[in-house]
């Protein structure tokens, strides 16, 4: 007789095989790329505000509306879709199924936790790319929109100032923690550089480390905008990918810095796009 316990664990074994599987780690891998195509765009939208072009928008969706314009865009952001939609489906099973590392618990569980925001945060850019494609070269509000909005609604929840200064903490925290990764090249572990030349592994890591600095350093305002939305409950001071590039921009020295940040994105594109090839999935 087949009890509930017994029933759980032919799931998760099934689950784990469906997660070892060489399909998954196409789609992995397919995934990966399509991470890598989104942030060379996300890069030349940047360039492109740092050199006064305000108009577009640079930010996740931005990139995406970028290419649904380019001849046979449908075509590519159908593509681009998919490859999304498997990278997030790969990080939920990673975070249903993987095994991290067995020896800490503690560690094992903040793995499955990374993996599972990074499958929230890829199935919602499928779905803005699907979005597009439905609406032809809009998606609607932008990112920047869409958190001032949410800012203002938990503003107004009891203790909602704490929750969005938390979550403002938090997301400078992650940043930290890109800009770690990156000047320590841990992501290293997770690619078989045996398989370049030394000079095209030289080429790799610093592509790595300029694109996971660039990223922290992104993510890490986007933080501090959203906390300072807090202490001064104003959601206006609230600000997506966009807002955020364009407050590098409007500092002292902005367009060098804006520039900077633009090419280390750009870099974690082309890194992504080794990185499909070289990860060890």
């Amino acid at each position: 007789m087949t009890t509930p316990a017994t029933h759980m664990e032919q799931v998760r074994d099934k689950g784990r095989r469906a997660a070892d599987s060489r399909w998954m780690e196409i789609g992995a891998r397919v995934g990966l790329g399509a991470r890598g195509v989104l942030y060379v765009l996300l890069g030349v939208l940047a360039l492109q505000v740092a050199f006064g072009d305000r108009a577009e928008r640079a930010d996740n969706v931005g990139a995406l509306e970028a290419v649904s314009q380019q001849p046979f865009g449908e075509v590519l952001l159908t593509v681009l879709a998919i490859g999304l939609g498997l990278y997030a489906l790969w990080h939920l099973t990673e975070a249903l199924f993987g095994g991290g590392d067995e020896a800490d618990r503690k560690k094992r569980l903040a793995e499955k936790g990374i993996s599972l925001f990074r499958a929230l945060v890829y199935g919602a850019l499928c779905s803005s790319a699907f979005f597009v494609l439905r609406s032809g070269d809009q998606a609607g509000a932008s990112q920047g929109e869409r958190e001032e909005a949410w800012t203002a609604k938990v503003l107004g929840w009891t203790g909602g100032r704490w929750l969005v200064g938390l979550v403002g903490l938090a997301i400078i925290a992650g940043g930290a923690y890109l800009v770690v990764r990156g000047l320590t090249r841990k992501f290293e572990e997770d690619l078989d550089l045996q398989r370049l030349s030394n000079g095209g592994e030289r080429v790799v890591r610093a592509f790595g480390v300029a694109g996971y600095v660039a990223r922290g350093v992104v993510v890490g305002l986007l933080g501090v905008l959203l906390a300072k939305a807090a202490l001064d409950y104003d959601p206006e001071q609230a600000a997506g990918v966009d807002g955020t590039l364009r407050t590098i921009a409007d500092q002292g020295h902005g367009q060098v810095l804006l520039v900077l940040t633009a090419l280390g994105l750009a870099a974690f594109g082309l890194f992504s796009l080794v990185e499909a090839r070289l990860r060890r999935v």
